[in-house]
């Protein structure tokens, strides 16, 4: 019921209101320290953990590399071919453009092994010993160079050899280039250049592989820009192969006129 008229509705008494909630302030900041206290800790272990796999992450990227590469060593034609002159080293000075050709190549795996080097093929048999094969001579010559470890080097020959296409060279370069990745040489394009030359005329072309004007003995290469669009080619190949050597030792050179 209301309270009589002119009676006063406030009571003196104490304020429980006041007492409970002091109360509960003193638990929640007590709550609040724990609560701080506790992420305070979730946190310095959360970051140490962080610490941990990050350390582990970096032995394992220091630790993992790449151990095994398959490349597509295409073949290439000459669009024209200028012999110039006989050099004194056996070589001839020559002008030509290559065009890489990429729907025709050899498969070239390269990988680490533990074990001595060696050199196995299939497809088209190429009638050599192995070290004698240009991709075990690319092969020794960065062992020489860079002190590189043993691989296994497995050529799958598609290119048809004796036909000017290049397919030796190609393959060759290809070994060079796996080994700077497979060994973290980090070789300049240059650099990969001038190596693919010491093999032969025509492997440095296949460090670019790109249309390219070849001068010297065809290691000297300046790009060229040749409109080519809805050309197409065919290759074909008869059952007789002329060796590159017989090819220039039968020719006489001259300068065009």
């Amino acid at each position: 019921f209301p309270p009589p008229v002119g009676i006063s509705t406030s009571v003196s008494r104490p304020d429980k209101t006041d007492s409970i909630a002091s109360r509960c302030i003193g638990r929640n900041e007590s709550y609040c320290q724990y609560f701080l206290s506790v992420s305070s800790n979730f946190c310095s272990i959360v970051a140490k953990i962080v610490q941990f796999f990050e350390k582990i992450g970096c032995f394992v990227r220091k630790s993992i590399y790449i151990c095994s590469m398959i490349l597509h060593a295409n073949c290439k034609i000459n669009l024209g071919l200028d012999i110039l002159r006989r050099r004194e080293d056996g070589f001839h000075d020559l002008e030509t453009v290559m065009i890489p050709v990429s729907g025709l190549y050899d498969i070239v795996e390269v990988e680490r092994v533990e074990s001595t080097s060696f050199f196995e093929q299939r497809g088209l048999v190429v009638d050599c010993d192995a070290e004698q094969n240009l991709c075990m001579k690319a092969l020794r010559l960065m062992q020489r160079l860079y002190g590189v470890g043993e691989v296994r080097i497995t050529l799958d020959k598609r290119v048809p050899f004796g036909a000017g296409l290049g397919g030796g060279s190609s393959d060759a370069t290809s070994v060079i280039l796996a080994i700077n990745e497979l060994f973290e040489l980090g070789l300049s394009e240059d650099r990969l250049v001038e190596i693919a030359a010491m093999i032969g005329s025509d492997t440095a072309f296949f460090v670019r592989n790109t249309p390219q004007l070849c001068t010297g003995r065809g290691e000297k290469m300046e790009p060229i820009n040749l409109p080519l669009q809805g050309y197409y080619i065919a290759i074909a190949k008869p059952e007789e192969g002329v060796s590159t050597k017989e090819a220039y030792a039968g020719v006489r050179p001259a300068v065009p006129q």
